[in-house]
């Protein structure tokens, strides 16, 4: 879900039971790699940044800061990522190659935080 108005999207994921990195992140007790947390918020602000630009677009991931993990994301757990913009400003100019955009970003099971952090994109076309 989208929210041009304010630069936002949400997303919701289920991390299947038999993902392969299931095997070795930890066999006994399989939680979600962290970095897989990071990227899904990340790619939830990169919705954001197609919406903004009206067509798909790709961006890279340059910066993270302030992550927190703050609890663990299981096997077969139901998530939703949030990402906002974090310069309204931003979001009514013209975007261009090589822009870099911030945002605040989330992930949710049910209403406790797995991870929060601020994360850069770079637009790349």
């Amino acid at each position: 879900m989208i929210d041009k108005e304010d630069g936002s999207a949400r997303c919701d994921y289920r991390f299947d039971e038999d993902a392969w990195f299931f095997e070795g992140h930890f066999p006994q007790a399989p939680i979600v790699p962290g970095v897989l947390v990071l990227e899904m918020a990340a790619q939830t602000a990169n919705t954001v940044l197609s919406a903004r630009c009206e067509r798909p677009v790709k961006a890279y991931l340059v910066s993270v800061q302030n992550a927190v993990f703050k609890a663990p994301v299981g096997a077969g757990d139901a998530i939703v990522a949030h990402a906002r913009l974090m310069d309204g400003s931003q979001a009514q100019r013209k975007l261009a190659p090589g822009d870099f955009l911030r945002f605040k970003v989330s992930v949710r099971r049910d209403e406790q935080v797995c991870m929060r952090g601020e994360v850069t994109l770079c637009l790349a076309d």
